[in-house]
């Protein structure tokens, strides 16, 4: 074997000499991927393709939470509120998680208002 052709949606992908492991960046969350496999030798030969393999991508995270801020501040408590997150493939963010000094103080199930 002199390498490996590796080919993603019938395109070929990138290139191997001996390694027979390839790390697929650039890739589109929340997408289907077919891959397949084809081996070189020094005489120029090619197999034919492996079987193919289908990848989904897992989905994006939502985007950061910006805009903390605090109102109504007293001895013992203040109010909490943030610019609402995006999910990168549409739909809506189904809560936050809020930490206090690094420790898990809470859920919202919803937006903040």
């Amino acid at each position: 074997m002199t390498g490996y052709d590796i080919f993603k949606n019938g395109m070929l992908h990138g290139s191997n000499t001996t390694a027979t492991t390839l790390n697929v960046t650039g890739l589109t969350a929340s997408t289907l991927y077919s891959m397949t496999v084809k081996a070189k030798d020094a005489a120029g030969n090619i197999s034919p393709a492996s079987t193919p393999l289908s990848v989904t991508t897992t989905p994006a995270p939502p985007s950061v939470p910006t805009g903390l801020a605090q109102s109504a501040v007293t001895g013992t408590s203040f109010t909490l509120s943030w610019t609402a997150s995006t999910p990168e493939t549409g739909g809506a963010v189904a809560g936050y998680d809020i930490f206090k000094n690094g420790t898990l103080a809470g859920s919202s199930a919803t937006s903040p208002k």
